[in-house]
């Protein structure tokens, strides 16, 4: 007599005597234990019943831990399950709650249950928590007051670089940021000095600093404002001002008639601020032109 490989089932052979209560029913009993391991194992099926926002799921043979059923319904986001009229809870593969649209009617969905908690097996990209974006929650993105604080920085920027006000409605603030981009280039072209002392003014010493800009934007007779820079100070004492045009000519002070003159303001705001603001009569060959400004002021 032999046996076979796999569930080790006896095998006669011509001249085998054998009794078939004794053979055949241990035979018969193996096949069924085998066949009913691979039962247990294989997926079952199940039936949906919803009752408001309880989804009742019915299965065709309780021991079958993995089922599949077709949808009677759409699942929404709070939704409930009972699992054989016992209450269960229902998580997606990554342990997420399943969100409004994990599946809808018709659709057929897989489940594996584990104690009190069923698997369900749905689409990822549905199953993300619908109070969540890209898998984060609100408190990752900014708020209208997030952006109203952006806002207001940009337009701080603006005025320290001397741009033109920088308007922006939240949350659109591209416009913004594309003005904002375009003026620190430009501020790029403003090259501050280091201090240097350069002798006394009473019993304070006297220091003088150098800017380099290049202004655009100017209007006629409207003040600009063309750099800050921080200085702790006692008071500005000299402002000498020279400005040189497309041509490269250089003219002093840049009093050439009444309508057509330069004046730079050097105003310390008493926050170790000090800002520089540039007034023109005609500003045909100042904008894009080089000014240089020299600054004296006294320090304790």
């Amino acid at each position: 007599m032999n046996t076979t490989t796999n569930y080790g089932l006896k095998q006669y052979e011509g001249t085998d005597l054998f009794n078939p209560l004794t053979v055949e029913n241990v035979n018969m009993g193996d096949i069924d234990t085998a066949l009913k391991a691979v039962s247990d194992h294989a997926v079952g099926t199940a039936t949906e019943l919803t009752t408001g926002t309880v989804h009742a799921l019915t299965r065709a043979d309780t021991d079958r831990d993995v089922f599949a059923f077709v949808a009677t319904s759409n699942y929404e986001s709070g939704d409930t399950f009972t699992l054989d009229g016992t209450q269960v809870s229902a998580l997606t593969p990554d342990g997420q709650p399943l969100a409004t649209g994990s599946y809808v009617i018709g659709s057929t969905v897989l489940c594996a249950l584990h104690d009190t908690l069923i698997t369900v097996y749905v689409n990822p990209a549905k199953a993300k928590d619908s109070d969540k974006l890209d898998g984060h929650d609100s408190s990752y993105f900014a708020t209208d007051s997030d952006l109203d604080t952006v806002a207001g920085t940009i337009q701080a920027v603006s005025d320290k670089v001397g741009s033109a006000v920088l308007t922006t409605t939240a949350p659109d603030l591209s416009g913004a940021v594309n003005e904002l981009n375009t003026q620190l280039t430009s501020v790029t072209n403003c090259q501050i000095s280091t201090p240097e002392l350069i002798g006394k003014w009473g019993n304070k010493n006297k220091y003088r600093v150098c800017l380099e800009a290049t202004p655009t934007g100017l209007v006629a007779n409207t003040p600009k404002q063309i750099a800050s820079f921080p200085a702790t100070i006692d008071e500005i004492v000299k402002i000498n001002i020279t400005i040189r045009n497309i041509a490269n000519s250089y003219t002093e002070s840049y009093y050439n008639n009444a309508s057509d003159y330069v004046t730079a303001y050097a105003v310390y705001n008493g926050s170790d601020t000090i800002l520089v603001w540039l007034v023109c009569g005609s500003v045909g060959t100042i904008n894009n032109g080089k000014v240089f400004v020299e600054i004296e002021y006294t320090k304790s």
